[in-house]
């Protein structure tokens, strides 16, 4: 498996053993109706999907952000398109499907444990409500996602200056696991370096994970409608760095963003594998981004 290998920075000297890298994990899930029928943003309020999440103690962590509008209270959460008032109130949330996460866990197997028994008590509670979770990489049957009503002038503005709103018909059709990355040794620097080469070797990290060949009711291609919409609109890994660190120049999509709690300053985020179908996969994906992350690539990511 993975051996020590050198530290990332440019010392020379520091080694970093990869079973003492910190690991937290994001999976994005579509609900399922009892017809059979994905139930999404064409049909689900989000005060359906919000009951399913309410079935389970949040269990807050102090390293899992709580997002500023109460949706993303701990580790289940309803992901969507939250809308806004022209005053900047919350209106609704357009949801796409349900998400769990799980806090930082020193070594892959603590962290891939931690996210079955998350995902199995989130598909318990979905079934309770007549759902069943569903692991895909690209909403399969509706055409694309049109917000409704349209963005009113508030919504345009936010959304042009905050990242996380970037490319709504991408984010809205696509699901997909975050592996989040940290380690006390690493500083801004070095996670922004993990962050380039991450997203310069994604063309070759992502195809290991190819699950997204289906779009609007059919068979739209051999490999991954998600990759094909996201690459180039949607960041492929982002560093979380102190604010005073973020360039005030970057492309865009950002690779580069401040850290909104202490926690989250040092952590890498990959973003961009398809939909993992079966569990089993984690151990070598995350090992896979662990290994490029610690591994010297001559010239990438400079």
């Amino acid at each position: 498996m993975l051996t020590c290998i050198m530290r990332t920075g440019g010392d020379g000297g520091t080694r970093v053993d990869p079973r003492t890298v910190r690991v937290g994990l994001e999976a994005e899930f579509a609900l399922v109706d009892d017809g059979g029928r994905l139930a999404d943003f064409r049909s689900l309020p989000f005060t359906a999907a919000q009951a399913v999440v309410d079935r389970l103690d949040p269990q807050a962590h102090p390293a899992l952000r709580k997002g500023d509008l109460g949706i993303k209270r701990g580790r289940w959460y309803v992901e969507g398109d939250e809308r806004f008032d022209d005053t900047g109130q919350l209106l609704d949330c357009a949801p796409k499907g349900v998400e769990t996460r799980t806090p930082p866990a020193v070594g892959i197997d603590d962290a891939v444990e931690a996210l079955r028994h998350q995902s199995a008590a989130l598909g318990a509670a979905a079934a309770a409500d007549g759902y069943r979770l569903a692991s895909i990489g690209w909403n399969p049957f509706a055409e694309r996602y049109c917000p409704r009503p349209p963005y009113g002038a508030w919504e345009r503005a936010m959304r042009a200056c905050e990242p996380v709103y970037l490319a709504p018909d991408v984010y809205m059709m696509s699901y997909g696991p975050d592996v989040n990355l940290s380690h006390p040794s690493w500083d801004d620097s070095d996670v922004v370096l993990i962050a380039r080469r991450l997203t310069a070797l994604s063309p070759v990290l992502v195809p290991f994970s190819f699950s997204a060949p289906f779009a609007v009711g059919g068979r739209a291609g051999p490999w991954s409608i998600r990759t094909g919409a996201r690459t180039g609109r949607r960041p492929a890994a982002t560093a979380f760095v102190a604010s005073h660190a973020v360039p005030d120049q970057q492309p865009s999509p950002p690779l580069i963003r401040p850290a909104r709690i202490p926690a989250e300053r040092g952590r890498i985020e990959f973003k961009a594998f398809d939909a993992v179908v079966d569990p089993a996969w984690y151990p070598a994906l995350v090992a896979l981004v662990i290994g490029v992350a610690l591994s010297q690539i001559g010239g990438i990511g400079a």
